[in-house]
């Protein structure tokens, strides 16, 4: 048992001055929960722009067209809106936290 104590302690010493004491839990999970949320994030965007063109992303295709979103479509560019806020408070939230 005391080999064990002394492996954690010596790969994973304390941080001077956190606010949340030992602080690795709540560091892995904050970058467990980054790493998931950026990855979703990807995905959605990915599957956003899959029905357009590359040169109509930039207003330069001939055939850009403005037309509104309707269900599924809406659906997930709200999706995309409430999951990039969420990275950004995320984000901000860990930078105070682990810093």
């Amino acid at each position: 048992m005391l080999r064990y104590c002394h492996y954690w302690a010596t790969r994973f010493p304390e941080k001077n001055g956190s606010r949340t004491g030992n602080g690795y839990p709540v560091d892995i999970s904050l970058n467990l929960v980054t790493i998931i949320l950026s990855i979703v994030l990807i995905a959605v965007i990915l599957l956003q722009t899959k029905g357009s063109s590359f040169s109509g992303a930039f207003g330069s295709g001939s055939d850009s067209i403005q037309r509104t979103r309707r269900g599924f479509e809406k659906t997930l560019f709200q999706f995309t809106v409430g999951i990039a806020i969420l990275f950004v408070v995320l984000a901000i939230i860990s930078s105070i936290l682990l810093s």
